[in-house]
């Protein structure tokens, strides 16, 4: 049987490293698909850009396929809208631990680890909040940096 696994990248080299460690361990190129924009970053939404999302969010519901899945729709959601990437893997159940690994390696997000903080930040599941996008309430950039 056939699974996904799935890791987020917020940094280009992350994802060109979990794809390298994903070959090394043995997987098709087939099975690893990249889905967002590496080293991009979302100041705010556009109209289009939030006809992307809706897209995002579908594709995120449908992957994650259960009625309670919509926290977990939403955090990764979130981690797209910021620009991040998302690797899957189509792993069979042997190897839905060697894919796990092969992106911890890489460099995967630990998404639960920053929807904490985005949470700290005023970002709730389903909400963009200025902070979280990168866009203070007028519009303009945020500087990351402390």
């Amino acid at each position: 049987m056939s699974r996904t696994v799935i890791g987020v990248f917020d940094r280009p080299e992350g994802v060109d490293r979990a794809q390298h460690t994903l070959q090394a361990a043995g997987f098709d190129e087939r099975q690893i698909h990249v889905t967002g924009r590496p080293g991009g970053s979302t100041v705010g939404a556009t109209h289009n850009e939030e006809g992307v999302m809706s897209s995002v969010r579908s594709f995120l519901a449908d992957l994650f396929s259960q009625p309670d899945s919509e926290p977990e729709t939403a955090r990764y959601a979130q981690a797209m809208r910021l620009g991040w990437t998302l690797v899957k893997v189509e792993a069979q159940d042997q190897q839905v631990d060697a894919a796990a690994l092969a992106l911890k390696q890489a460099g995967a997000v630990d998404i639960e680890a920053k929807a904490q903080e985005w949470r700290a930040d005023g970002w709730s599941e389903g909400l963009a909040t200025p902070r979280a996008t990168g866009a203070a309430p007028n519009g303009d950039p945020v500087d990351p940096r402390p």
